[in-house]
């Protein structure tokens, strides 16, 4: 069986130093790839910014923004995935980046 799991936030850039994110940890998604993983299941994370180790036999993918989640997991689900599942907390939002810092 092949698994692919999102988890984590996304962060969207409003200038070239700030950005807006929510406070997911992406402890539930990680903590579903381990089980996988237990269960013998080739196991891929598509993993927003988190601070947590995530599982060493899973293939990681790290993203940051939302457009970033979504082409990834696409990508690979052309890759015949059996199960996927969604835990990451991407952003509904999307501001139109400031080049540079705002003043």
């Amino acid at each position: 069986m092949k698994v692919l799991i999102t988890l984590g936030p996304t962060q969207e850039p409003v200038d070239s130093v700030r950005y807006i994110t929510n406070a997911s940890s992406g402890k539930m998604g990680s903590a579903l790839a381990k089980e996988a993983i237990l269960r013998g299941y080739e196991t891929t994370i598509v993993s927003g910014p988190v601070d947590l180790r995530l599982p060493d036999r899973a293939k990681i993918l790290p993203v940051r923004t939302a457009k970033e989640m979504i082409e990834t997991s696409m990508d690979e689900l052309r890759d015949n995935y059996d199960i996927f599942i969604s835990t990451a907390a991407i952003a509904d939002y999307s501001p139109e980046a400031h080049p540079g810092k705002i003043k």
